[in-house]
Protein backbone atom coordinates (compact mmCIF):
# COMPACT_ATOMS: atom_id res chain seq x y z
CA UNK A 1 0.00 0.00 0.00
CA UNK A 2 1.74 3.30 -0.67
CA UNK A 3 2.33 5.37 1.75
CA UNK A 4 2.44 9.25 2.17
CA UNK A 5 5.87 11.03 2.22
CA UNK A 6 7.46 12.00 5.96
CA UNK A 7 6.52 15.18 7.00
CA UNK A 8 9.55 17.65 7.06
CA UNK A 9 9.85 20.72 8.96
CA UNK A 10 9.23 23.70 7.47
CA UNK A 11 7.66 26.97 9.19
CA UNK A 12 4.24 27.38 9.31
CA UNK A 13 1.54 30.40 9.97
CA UNK A 14 -0.70 30.05 12.10
CA UNK A 15 -4.11 31.89 12.85
CA UNK A 16 -2.72 32.81 16.36
CA UNK A 17 0.26 33.92 16.80
CA UNK A 18 2.21 35.15 20.48
CA UNK A 19 0.90 38.97 20.06
CA UNK A 20 -2.31 37.63 20.76
CA UNK A 21 -3.53 37.06 24.26
CA UNK A 22 -7.11 35.79 25.59
CA UNK A 23 -6.14 33.77 28.72
CA UNK A 24 -10.08 34.08 29.68
CA UNK A 25 -11.45 32.44 26.52
CA UNK A 26 -13.95 29.58 27.74
CA UNK A 27 -14.99 28.64 23.66
CA UNK A 28 -13.15 28.56 20.39
CA UNK A 29 -15.46 28.10 17.14
CA UNK A 30 -13.54 28.12 13.78
CA UNK A 31 -15.66 27.77 10.54
CA UNK A 32 -15.10 28.45 7.20
CA UNK A 33 -11.70 29.73 7.15
CA UNK A 34 -10.43 28.57 3.40
CA UNK A 35 -7.11 29.72 3.78
CA UNK A 36 -5.95 28.24 7.04
CA UNK A 37 -3.17 26.06 7.46
CA UNK A 38 -2.79 26.13 11.43
CA UNK A 39 -4.39 27.65 14.26
CA UNK A 40 -1.92 27.89 17.44
CA UNK A 41 2.06 27.70 18.42
CA UNK A 42 3.38 26.60 20.96
CA UNK A 43 3.34 29.95 22.91
CA UNK A 44 -0.34 30.66 22.18
CA UNK A 45 -1.32 27.52 23.40
CA UNK A 46 0.14 28.06 27.26
CA UNK A 47 -2.35 30.86 26.92
CA UNK A 48 -5.51 29.13 26.51
CA UNK A 49 -5.75 28.00 30.44
CA UNK A 50 -9.25 28.84 30.26
CA UNK A 51 -10.27 26.93 27.31
CA UNK A 52 -13.29 24.35 27.76
CA UNK A 53 -14.59 23.88 23.73
CA UNK A 54 -12.91 23.65 20.87
CA UNK A 55 -14.99 23.02 17.24
CA UNK A 56 -13.59 23.57 14.14
CA UNK A 57 -15.17 22.99 10.57
CA UNK A 58 -15.00 23.49 6.86
CA UNK A 59 -11.64 24.53 6.55
CA UNK A 60 -10.67 23.61 3.59
CA UNK A 61 -7.00 23.57 3.58
CA UNK A 62 -6.47 23.33 7.12
CA UNK A 63 -3.25 20.32 7.95
CA UNK A 64 -2.94 20.81 11.74
CA UNK A 65 -4.49 22.65 14.98
CA UNK A 66 -0.72 22.90 16.72
CA UNK A 67 2.05 23.55 15.90
CA UNK A 68 5.19 23.15 18.12
CA UNK A 69 8.63 24.77 16.59
CA UNK A 70 11.99 23.89 17.06
CA UNK A 71 12.77 27.27 18.49
CA UNK A 72 9.68 26.32 20.97
CA UNK A 73 11.60 23.00 21.80
CA UNK A 74 14.85 24.95 22.11
CA UNK A 75 14.01 27.13 24.42
CA UNK A 76 11.82 24.63 26.81
CA UNK A 77 13.23 23.83 30.26
CA UNK A 78 11.13 21.66 31.76
CA UNK A 79 12.07 18.21 31.99
CA UNK A 80 8.64 16.95 31.02
CA UNK A 81 7.64 18.44 28.07
CA UNK A 82 4.15 18.55 28.46
CA UNK A 83 2.17 20.78 26.38
CA UNK A 84 -1.61 20.75 28.24
CA UNK A 85 -4.98 21.73 27.81
CA UNK A 86 -6.22 22.01 31.63
CA UNK A 87 -9.91 22.31 31.06
CA UNK A 88 -10.57 21.52 27.90
CA UNK A 89 -14.07 19.11 27.91
CA UNK A 90 -15.06 19.22 24.31
CA UNK A 91 -12.73 18.75 20.96
CA UNK A 92 -14.81 18.87 17.83
CA UNK A 93 -12.83 18.75 13.93
CA UNK A 94 -15.29 18.36 11.54
CA UNK A 95 -15.58 18.35 7.80
CA UNK A 96 -11.42 19.28 7.40
CA UNK A 97 -10.23 17.77 3.78
CA UNK A 98 -6.46 18.77 4.56
CA UNK A 99 -6.59 17.70 8.56
CA UNK A 100 -3.39 15.03 8.45
CA UNK A 101 -2.82 15.59 12.31
CA UNK A 102 -4.26 17.33 15.46
CA UNK A 103 -0.75 18.59 15.95
CA UNK A 104 2.27 18.70 14.19
CA UNK A 105 5.69 18.49 16.41
CA UNK A 106 9.05 20.50 14.67
CA UNK A 107 10.95 20.15 18.27
CA UNK A 108 11.33 17.45 20.72
CA UNK A 109 10.68 14.06 19.70
CA UNK A 110 9.16 13.33 23.53
CA UNK A 111 6.70 16.17 23.89
CA UNK A 112 3.36 14.65 24.85
CA UNK A 113 0.18 16.29 24.82
CA UNK A 114 -2.52 16.04 27.84
CA UNK A 115 -5.91 16.68 27.96
CA UNK A 116 -6.45 16.06 32.26
CA UNK A 117 -10.16 17.47 31.53
CA UNK A 118 -11.37 16.14 28.01
CA UNK A 119 -14.71 13.91 28.17
CA UNK A 120 -15.84 14.21 24.70
CA UNK A 121 -13.70 13.89 21.27
CA UNK A 122 -15.43 13.79 17.93
CA UNK A 123 -14.04 13.63 14.41
CA UNK A 124 -15.69 13.37 11.51
CA UNK A 125 -15.54 13.71 7.53
CA UNK A 126 -11.13 14.44 7.89
CA UNK A 127 -10.50 12.16 4.94
CA UNK A 128 -6.38 12.40 5.11
CA UNK A 129 -6.36 12.32 9.34
CA UNK A 130 -4.10 9.32 10.15
CA UNK A 131 -2.57 10.40 13.49
CA UNK A 132 -3.27 12.88 16.07
CA UNK A 133 0.31 14.00 16.50
CA UNK A 134 2.74 13.72 14.35
CA UNK A 135 6.51 14.39 14.13
CA UNK A 136 8.51 16.04 11.35
CA UNK A 137 11.37 14.63 9.76
CA UNK A 138 14.05 17.18 9.21
CA UNK A 139 15.37 17.08 5.66
CA UNK A 140 18.88 16.62 6.22
CA UNK A 141 18.64 13.87 8.66
CA UNK A 142 17.51 10.54 9.78
CA UNK A 143 18.09 6.82 8.47
CA UNK A 144 16.02 5.02 6.42
CA UNK A 145 14.84 2.82 10.08
CA UNK A 146 13.87 6.22 11.39
CA UNK A 147 11.71 7.07 9.19
CA UNK A 148 10.03 4.01 8.67
CA UNK A 149 10.12 3.57 12.72
CA UNK A 150 7.96 7.55 12.50
CA UNK A 151 5.65 6.35 9.55
CA UNK A 152 4.98 3.31 11.82
CA UNK A 153 4.14 5.43 14.80
CA UNK A 154 1.81 7.46 12.55
CA UNK A 155 -0.71 4.56 11.43
CA UNK A 156 -1.78 4.74 14.91
CA UNK A 157 -4.41 7.49 16.03
CA UNK A 158 -3.56 7.67 19.22
CA UNK A 159 0.12 6.71 20.67
CA UNK A 160 1.59 7.32 23.73
CA UNK A 161 2.27 11.13 23.01
CA UNK A 162 -1.75 11.61 23.33
CA UNK A 163 -2.60 11.59 27.73
CA UNK A 164 -6.92 11.92 27.58
CA UNK A 165 -7.43 9.23 30.99
CA UNK A 166 -10.81 11.39 31.46
CA UNK A 167 -12.50 10.75 28.10
CA UNK A 168 -15.87 9.21 28.10
CA UNK A 169 -17.06 10.08 24.74
CA UNK A 170 -15.30 9.60 21.50
CA UNK A 171 -16.24 9.01 17.43
CA UNK A 172 -14.43 8.63 14.54
CA UNK A 173 -16.08 8.67 11.49
CA UNK A 174 -15.35 9.81 7.46
CA UNK A 175 -11.80 9.25 8.33
CA UNK A 176 -10.27 6.91 5.45
CA UNK A 177 -6.77 7.07 5.74
CA UNK A 178 -6.49 6.46 9.64
CA UNK A 179 -5.51 2.70 9.87
CA UNK A 180 -5.52 2.05 13.70
CA UNK A 181 -7.12 4.02 16.13
CA UNK A 182 -5.26 2.79 19.45
CA UNK A 183 -2.12 1.04 20.54
CA UNK A 184 -2.74 -1.45 23.22
CA UNK A 185 0.12 0.39 25.47
CA UNK A 186 -2.42 3.39 25.18
CA UNK A 187 -5.48 1.46 26.46
CA UNK A 188 -5.06 1.98 29.87
CA UNK A 189 -5.78 5.87 29.29
CA UNK A 190 -9.75 4.65 28.23
CA UNK A 191 -10.66 3.31 31.59
CA UNK A 192 -13.70 6.19 31.64
CA UNK A 193 -14.70 5.79 27.83
CA UNK A 194 -18.63 5.23 28.00
CA UNK A 195 -19.30 5.80 24.32
CA UNK A 196 -17.79 4.55 21.50
CA UNK A 197 -18.92 5.49 17.65
CA UNK A 198 -16.37 4.29 14.61
CA UNK A 199 -17.17 4.52 11.15
CA UNK A 200 -15.65 1.10 10.05
CA UNK A 201 -15.50 -2.37 11.04
CA UNK A 202 -11.56 -2.87 10.69
CA UNK A 203 -10.64 -0.22 13.26
CA UNK A 204 -12.85 -2.05 15.50
CA UNK A 205 -9.82 -4.13 17.29
CA UNK A 206 -11.28 -6.94 19.58
CA UNK A 207 -8.59 -7.08 22.03
CA UNK A 208 -8.62 -2.87 22.64
CA UNK A 209 -12.78 -3.68 22.92
CA UNK A 210 -12.24 -6.19 25.49
CA UNK A 211 -10.56 -4.09 27.41
CA UNK A 212 -12.88 -0.66 27.85
CA UNK A 213 -14.25 -1.97 30.86
CA UNK A 214 -16.92 0.88 31.35
CA UNK A 215 -18.32 0.94 27.84
CA UNK A 216 -21.80 1.63 27.41
CA UNK A 217 -22.73 2.12 24.09
CA UNK A 218 -21.35 1.38 20.77
CA UNK A 219 -21.98 2.14 17.61
CA UNK A 220 -20.68 0.63 14.47
CA UNK A 221 -21.01 1.86 10.62
CA UNK A 222 -20.20 0.10 7.41
CA UNK A 223 -20.25 -3.42 10.09
CA UNK A 224 -20.21 -5.58 6.56
CA UNK A 225 -18.76 -9.27 7.56
CA UNK A 226 -17.69 -8.80 11.14
CA UNK A 227 -14.61 -11.53 12.12
CA UNK A 228 -15.11 -14.03 14.57
CA UNK A 229 -13.10 -13.05 17.23
CA UNK A 230 -14.76 -9.38 17.74
CA UNK A 231 -18.16 -11.31 18.01
CA UNK A 232 -17.02 -13.54 20.86
CA UNK A 233 -15.79 -9.75 22.18
CA UNK A 234 -18.96 -8.43 21.86
CA UNK A 235 -21.18 -11.56 23.09
CA UNK A 236 -19.28 -11.17 26.45
CA UNK A 237 -19.79 -7.48 26.28
CA UNK A 238 -23.05 -5.77 28.73
CA UNK A 239 -22.55 -2.23 26.59
CA UNK A 240 -25.62 -1.37 23.87
CA UNK A 241 -24.10 -2.55 20.61
CA UNK A 242 -25.97 -0.46 17.53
Amino acid sequence: MPTSPPTRSIERPTLFNDKVVFSKLQELTIQGCKSLLSVWALATVERLQQLKNLSIGYCDLIEEVLVITKEAGDHEETESKKITFPKLESLELRYLPKLKRFGLCQADDHYTVEFPSLLRIHITNCPELSTFIAKSIPSTSTTVEEVEERRMAEEIMFSQKVVFNNLQELTIQGCKSLQSVWALATVERLQQLKKLRIGHRDLIEPNVISRLVQLEELYMEDVGEINASLVVVLCQKTCLII
